[in-house]
């Protein structure tokens, strides 16, 4: 008994598991045969189009690659809208520099037909204080 105690080891600690992979277990075959679940599968990268499975570790070096170039578009496109947007502010900018003058122009072009509203303004409060004369100032007129 001594001895079967001895021979017994717990020491599962420093002992490794084996890997275990769904993808490949035969007892689960069925359950990744459902379209979506392949789809979702696919669009993660771990299979195929045609449904084998995709080793990771032996694909890194795609993967990375696949990565790089990802990211090397997302900054270009960004880099383009930045551009654009500059491009944009810079076109505001110089619309903006050529509004002053026209808003000067407009701002002569309102103090002069103020003044001719507020002459014609004038002119009719003189008929008005003088009465019965307003019939005959405006047949010489």
């Amino acid at each position: 008994m001594k001895r079967r105690e001895a021979a017994f080891d717990s020491n599962v600690h420093n002992q490794k598991l084996p890997e275990y992979n769904a993808l490949a277990d035969h007892n689960l075959r069925h359950f990744f045969e459902n379209r979506k679940l392949q789809q979702h599968l696919f669009d993660v990268g771990l299979i195929d189009k045609a449904g084998r499975v995709i080793d990771p570790d032996k694909h890194k070096g795609k993967l990375a690659i696949l990565q790089q170039e990802f990211k090397l578009a997302e900054k270009s496109e960004l880099m383009k809208q930045r551009e654009e947007e500059e491009i944009r502010r810079r076109g505001e900018d110089q619309a903006n520099q050529g509004r002053p003058q026209a808003h000067q122009a407009n701002r002569r072009c309102r103090a002069g037909v103020l003044d001719v509203l507020v002459a014609d303004f004038q002119r009719q409060q003189s008929r008005v204080q003088v009465g019965s004369l307003v019939v005959a100032d405006t047949l010489f007129q």
